[in-house]
């Protein structure tokens, strides 16, 4: 019955669509998940995280997963994962099995997504800054990189045509026997 319920368990972690992992405090994994092992490959009890997840011979300066084991409670962090170009959001909690010494449990949720997104409504948010010249305003085109009159400006970026006219004021102004 015990084998069982341990197949259905990992069936179960299988089914999820974040990555699902337990790594012990000597940095190798106990548990992946087949997320897991579609990301990273397949997991390899004599090879440590360090070496699988960043391809690195060092373990992280840092490492969270060993902070969960050493403190005893769970933590999230971010991870941006370098070697892939992804974003993982981070869980780690501390994990015990009957047979084992402590270890963590991590899931990564992937947000690369998410945080493209976010940089983009960001940046969408923020109002665009145009450079006039406070004498002949002319308009600096950032992307051409130099100083053009308000029509060579907006003709180029909106496809504008323009005409010239007078308004009101400046005629009152300028022509104050037309009225």
């Amino acid at each position: 019955m015990r084998h069982a319920e341990h197949t259905i368990q990992e069936l179960i972690l299988d089914q999820i669509p974040e990555f699902v992992f337990i790594v012990s405090d000597n940095y190798t994994f106990h548990f992946a998940n087949r997320t897991f092992e579609t990301i990273f490959g397949s997991v390899n009890s004599s090879i440590p995280c360090y070496s699988m997840l960043r391809g690195t011979t060092e373990p992280c300066k840092i490492c969270p997963a060993k902070d969960v084991i050493s403190k005893e409670e769970g933590q999230v962090w971010v991870w941006e994962d370098n070697h892939r170009g992804k974003i993982y959001e981070m869980h780690g909690y501390p994990f015990q099995s009957r047979k084992e010494p402590l270890a963590a449990l991590g899931i990564g949720i992937d947000i690369t997504q998410k945080r493209e997104q976010s940089k983009i409504d960001k940046t969408a948010d923020q109002p665009e800054i145009t450079r006039i010249c406070c004498y002949c305003k002319g308009i600096h085109n950032t992307e051409q990189r130099q100083w053009q009159t308000v029509e060579e400006y907006f003709s180029a970026k909106d496809n504008l045509q323009f005409s010239h006219g007078i308004c009101p004021d400046c005629m009152a102004v300028n022509f104050p026997e037309i009225k």
